[in-house]
């Protein structure tokens, strides 16, 4: 403000909108009054929206506190982009679990994550041994059912072995059924017979009857006689023990053609 070309200092006079007012009346006279606007005081400058791209942004310049919690969601993260080793550990170490001589243990959080996974050896209190059946269901010598009856309903598949022409012995251990072509004479001989237990076998002898056959002195024969075998052909020989092959009772189906 400049009065008769003086400027005035700023305490004696005011401005309210566009009323210039004075403290004290100035003197009079004609264009003895200058004003000059030499401008508004600072303002903040907000950037209108959209107008702050990605290259505007230093790198590391967004901070985790500037990040609200749960702002950031599985939508806005491309599939992918998260190494393994970013991931928090379930303590779980890689390797295999369970096989022939081990049982796996695992479990599964909430979150459907494996959070624990280990071996456990198989040893007597968990399933070794050999399953057998009689009165009990035993594996080994632990009893896991006891019961008076052991029912099988539907098919039953045996063991089928092919001897050699010049073998002679029977191991009941391994079969229930066993297919012989004999090259000559042949003394059989009966072993593996399990303890304690009911066991029956086949023979299926071709051309039997074409050699002699001798068969163990525990065998009983109806009628105590041996049976006459096929020459030519296929006969059936079915024996069947109840103490432990002290004594096989044996039959036969004779003459089959194929």
């Amino acid at each position: 403000m400049f009065v008769g070309g003086v400027r005035q200092a700023t305490d004696t006079y005011s401005l309210s909108g566009s009323t210039l007012a004075f403290t004290e009346a100035p003197p009079s006279g004609t264009n003895n009054i200058q004003v000059l606007f030499l401008g508004l005081g600072a303002s903040p400058s907000i950037p209108s929206d959209g107008s702050v791209t990605a290259v505007k942004i230093a790198d590391g310049a967004v901070s985790t506190a500037k990040i609200a919690d749960g702002a950031v969601t599985g939508a806005k993260i491309a599939a992918n982009t998260i190494p393994s080793a970013d991931l928090t550990t379930t303590g779980v170490s890689a390797g295999t679990y369970g096989g022939t001589s081990n049982i796996p243990v695992v479990t599964v959080d909430t979150a459907g994550r494996l959070s624990y996974a280990a071996n456990v050896a198989l040893s007597l209190n968990n399933v070794t041994g050999d399953l057998t059946v009689s009165e009990e269901a035993r594996i080994g010598n632990t009893t896991i059912i006891a019961n008076t009856t052991f029912d099988v309903f539907g098919g039953v598949s045996m063991n089928v072995v092919t001897l050699a022409t010049t073998s002679n012995t029977i191991n009941v251990a391994l079969a229930n059924y066993f297919v012989h072509s004999p090259a000559g004479t042949t003394t059989y001989v009966f072993e593996g017979t399990p303890t304690a237990r009911d066991t029956s076998f086949v023979i299926e002898l071709t051309n039997g009857g074409a050699y002699t056959v001798n068969w163990p002195a525990a065998v009983r024969w109806p009628a105590n006689t041996a049976p006459t075998l096929t020459s030519s052909g296929k006969d059936l020989v079915i024996f069947s023990t109840a103490n432990t092959g002290s004594t096989w009772r044996g039959s036969t189906l004779i003459g089959y053609t194929e």
